[in-house]
């Protein structure tokens, strides 16, 4: 890839200047890149009336592996030198979001964050238990699993760790890593955020989108379909051509 094809990639609307010398990296094929991957700061759900754009914060490294983008109004950060962020492939970010790594923070692909999330893995200051004398660690990596949909206003603190396909209610804190619970598609809410069931998918196959719409445009019976876990991305891809 030549350095012209990166600038390319990029659709920007307004970016508020990024802070440091960190490292952007596109770990994408060549075959794979064209006008417009990445997008920030774009209104695609209509959730703000302020349309700031992105503040991108770059003294660490930002890494995307395909497809993304983020809405109006957002901070994206890699706020130290030896911070890292990794977007996988159609990761979205709505509108009022924010993420900022201190050590670590892993989106996998077709992971959809809605407006008015944080995504943090620290806690920006040090706190001392005057009762112990402790002072625990105040950044701790951060890895939301494929497919997981974080619904609007939740947070994601430090140490969290999301299975794939995990739903996150809206409004919910999570702090811990719910994979060692060995719960597939957890749906997880709450304050602190517990899992409360499992098996629960946000729809990304295409056809089942057009099949739901048609069916609930006739009535509001469940509709029952038998499928497992999604192996059909069409819904998700399409969304961000």
């Amino acid at each position: 890839m030549e350095a012209g094809q990166t600038l390319s990639v990029f659709h920007t609307r307004i970016i508020n200047g990024s802070t440091g010398r960190g490292a952007l990296l596109l770990d994408i094929p060549d075959s794979e890149l064209k006008p417009g991957l990445i997008r920030l700061g774009y209104d695609y759900d209509r959730f703000s009336t302020n349309y700031a754009g992105t503040l991108l914060q770059l003294s660490g490294t930002i890494r995307w592996k395909g497809p993304f983008r983020s809405s109006v109004n957002v901070v994206i950060g890699a706020s130290k030198p030896e911070s890292f962020l990794e977007f996988g492939r159609y990761v979205s970010l709505g509108a009022q979001g924010s993420i900022r790594a201190y050590r670590s923070i892993v989106i996998e692909d077709y992971v959809a964050i809605t407006h008015d999330c944080c995504i943090y893995d620290t806690d920006f200051h040090p706190f001392r238990n005057i009762r112990t004398g402790n002072i625990n660690p105040y950044a701790i990596p951060v890895k939301i699993g494929q497919g997981s949909f974080i619904s609007s206003g939740s947070y994601i603190a430090k140490g969290t760790v999301l299975p794939p396909y995990s739903l996150v209610a809206s409004h919910s804190l999570l702090n811990r890593d719910y994979s060692l619970e060995n719960v597939k598609a957890p749906f997880i809410a709450g304050m602190p955020g517990k899992i409360k069931s499992q098996g629960l998918v946000r729809l990304f196959e295409k056809d089942l989108e057009i099949t739901a719409s048609e069916h609930f445009a006739q009535t509001d019976c469940p509709l029952i379909v038998h499928r497992g876990i999604p192996s059909d991305h069409s819904g998700r891809e399409g969304s961000f051509i």
